[in-house]
């Protein structure tokens, strides 16, 4: 199947399950492309789940657009057609869109509320890169 001949939009990247994500997660930290097999044995190394679900799974990727695949031998080898952070950046723009009305400030004072997701020490990363951003902004005008 060619690049073109599949259904691509921008929004393909906001459908993803929690276990496509996982997959997504393993093949952006590998940084260099996977077999279903390696998938299957970083996420199953007990075979708690069949391989032909993780093969069915990283074929739909392959069909929304989100992965491209290379033939090896027997196998595909997969890896990501975009950066993990491209494809965060278009759920946090859902986010703030539809919750938020486009409103960035409300979106991260809500980040921010969140107990569970942030330690003191994430808060002053936080913090750090906000007065680089900042910094940025200044220098460009």
């Amino acid at each position: 199947m060619k690049k073109e001949d599949k259904n691509i939009t921008k929004n393909t990247y906001l459908h993803l399950g929690d276990l496509e994500l996982q997959i997504m997660n393993i093949i952006w930290d590998k940084d260099s492309p996977c077999s279903v097999s390696e998938i299957h044995e970083t996420l199953y190394p007990e075979n708690k789940r069949a391989y032909t679900t993780i093969m069915t799974i990283m074929g739909n990727l392959y069909k929304k657009g989100v992965l491209e695949r290379k033939k090896e031998g027997n196998a595909y080898l997969y890896f990501p057609v975009k950066k993990r952070e491209e494809i965060a950046l278009g759920f946090i723009n859902k986010i703030t869109k539809g919750f938020f009305k486009n409103n960035i400030a409300e979106f991260f004072s809500c980040f921010l509320k969140s107990k569970d997701l942030l330690s003191e020490q994430e808060i002053e990363e936080l913090k750090q890169k906000v007065e680089h951003y900042e910094e940025d902004l200044k220098d460009k005008s």
